[in-house]
This record gives C-alpha cells, structure tokens and sequence, in this order.
C-alpha cells in the first residue's frame, strides 16, 4: 500500500491506495497557479485555500476537527459519514484540486465483468493543505486507526458518484432524469450523488485578469444564481475547487486486516497466558513434594541471593523454625506465580495464610 498522509504529534495520519505499485507524483504548490501571471488573480485563487467555513460548507484544511462528528447512519452500505456537529448536516467539503482526469459529463466504466457507470474527477490535492485535511478524514472517520483505505491511485484522489446497479433487461433501460435517485436504495441516497445525476460545474475562470464578483465565505448556498454553468469536460491541468460529502464503507479493506491482525494478537495472548499458567502448575508440582529440610534450605538459599550474605552469616541467621521458613517460602512462590491462597491449598501445598 502507498499511503498520502501527514505526520501531526508524532502520529502518521495518512490514507491508504488500494494500489501498491502506482507512481508517486506528490502534492501541487500553490505557486503553479501564481506563475499563469496577469491570466488571472492571485488573490481570489487564493480564497479556496483560506476558506474556512459557511454554514455546512468547509474547508477540511482550515475548519476545526471539533465542529465535525462522525455520524453512524442506518445503512447497510455506508458505516461512517462526516457530520457539521451543530447543525448535524451532512458536511460538504471543498477540495482545490490539480486535474488529472474528468469525466463529469461523460461516463466513466468501472473494470468489472459487467461494466457499471459512473462520474468522477480526478486530481492531486495542494501541499501543506493536504496534510491538514487527511489528518481531519483520519481521525474522524479512522475509528482509532491512524490509516483509512481510500479511492487513491498514487498520489491522485478520486471523487465519484455510485455506481450503477445491476438490473434486469438492462439493454432495454431507459435512464430517468439525474434526481430520480434510480441508482440505489434510500438508505444510501442522502450522502452521495446516483451515478447518473448531474453534476454541476460552475465557470468561475478570470477573464483578462478580472475575477468573478463571487465570494466564496458567504455565496456558496448562491453559487446557481451567480456564476454561470461550464458545459464542457473539465481540461486535465485545471484548478478545480471539488465540493463532496465524505464516507466510509463497511467493506473497507483496510479495516477488515485490522480487525484479523488484532484477533490473531488476541489469541497469542491467550497462549502465552496458558503458557504461563502450565509453568506454574508445572514448578508446584516439582517443589511441592519435597520436605521440610529441604524447604529450609531452599528458603536459606533465598535469603541468600536476596541479601547478598556469605554462607557463614546465613548459618548465624538460623533462628527460624521449619514452620516459619516453609510459610516464607511458600509466600515468596505464591508472590512469584501470582496465585492466590486458594489456588495453593488446591495444588497440595501447605496454606500460606
């Protein structure tokens, strides 16, 4: 797996390709849209990338991951979707992206036995913005995990509506219009786009140098009435401001070796513990049946190496009964294994209480 992630505290946040040989081709600076020179403005490209908030729409960079919340819907599809934890809406999150490939007015094809269709757009995401933003996604939707497995090939993030489903007579289908929802259940229908809706693109390009009279702070909810529509496909090499909901599934693959890994280190746990537990028996058995000279001897053995004294000093020490020397020998034992009173009078040794 290659990861994109971000180091915050001594934790490596990052999300996970599903592909593990996929070139690298990194993050894009800022300043690959600050040399286009007097074609545009830098100061309202600059605004997507100081944008915080309005209302559910934010910037995953800037915004406080304490204002979001990971919402547990009642899908059999979807496990987790981002939540504006005030207003508990689904929160849309605004991505500035480096185009790589689109095809919002076309149809992409996922490669299966039986082709499915769906939009998507494709892109690199900014340096320094990228960081911040997986950190958020990761902790919020990571569920104690510092990976979180998404649609990433290398370095370029996918957004994409669903897929087509599987019908029957599907040669035969006529396709209704982009908010029928035909694609998927209502359980899924609230927290992204059918595969066959339409997905606006707004045309706010500078037009010889001029910017648009739109602000990005507060017009987004007026986005419709104020920039016009670009009709055609998105060009590969575009800055491109991505607005998408933000979900995890529940077949994510990343999550399933999770779970197994820790299953396994659960049961080697249990293992060593059973271990543990058969030494025990194991050194009661072999000391328990030796008698009461003996246990003086192994108890003056102890003093011994806990005291550091020559054998003639231990000889002066012997001022202790046979009684009291098998107790404190049985003390230490029970101390050593952890065992308790009950435990020793059931093995056969004498009680220590």
């Amino acid at each position: 797996m290659s990861p994109l992630g971000y180091f915050c505290t001594k934790i490596w946040f990052s999300l996970v390709s599903w592909s593990s040989t996929a070139p690298r081709k990194g993050t894009v600076k800022f300043t690959e849209w600050v040399s286009l020179g007097e074609d545009v403005d830098p100061m309202f490209l600059m605004n997507p990338f100081k944008f915080t908030r309005h209302g559910q729409f934010l910037n995953p960079a800037r915004v406080d991951p304490r204002d979001l919340t990971a919402y547990r819907p009642p899908s059999n599809a979807v496990r987790r979707v981002i939540y504006t934890r005030d207003s508990h809406e689904p929160a849309i999150f605004m991505f500035p992206i480096y185009v790589e490939n689109s095809k919002i007015k076309s149809f992409a094809m996922t490669n299966t036995p039986t082709p499915k269709r769906f939009h998507k757009i494709e892109g690199l995401l900014h340096s320094h913005d990228a960081d911040r933003a997986i950190a958020v996604i990761t902790m919020l939707l990571g569920e104690g995990s510092t990976q979180v497995g998404a649609d990433i090939y290398g370095d370029v993030v996918t957004w994409s509506t669903r897929f087509e489903r599987d019908t029957e007579n599907q040669s035969h289908r006529v396709y209704s219009s982009s908010t029928s929802g035909s694609s998927v259940s209502s359980g899924t229908g609230a927290y992204s786009l059918p595969f066959d809706a339409e997905v606006p693109i707004y045309d706010a390009r500078c037009v010889d140098g001029k910017a648009p009279e739109f602000d990005i702070s507060q017009d987004l909810p007026q986005i419709d009435a104020i920039l016009p529509r670009y009709n055609n496909e998105i060009p590969a090499g575009s800055l491109v401001v991505v607005a998408s909901t933000i979900s995890s599934t529940t077949n994510a693959k990343i999550a399933g070796r999770r779970v197994e890994r820790t299953h396994k280190l659960k049961r080697r746990v249990e293992r060593t513990h059973k271990l543990k537990r058969r030494a025990e028996w194991t050194r009661v058995e072999e000391t328990g049946r030796t008698d009461a000279r003996e246990l003086k001897r192994q108890a003056e053995w102890t003093q011994v190496g806990e005291t550091g004294r020559t054998d003639a000093q231990v000889e002066e020490m012997g001022r202790t009964d046979t009684r009291e020397l098998k107790r404190r020998a049985e003390w230490t034992r029970v101390e050593e294994t952890g065992r308790t009173d009950v435990r020793v009078e059931e093995t056969g040794r004498m009680d220590a209480s």
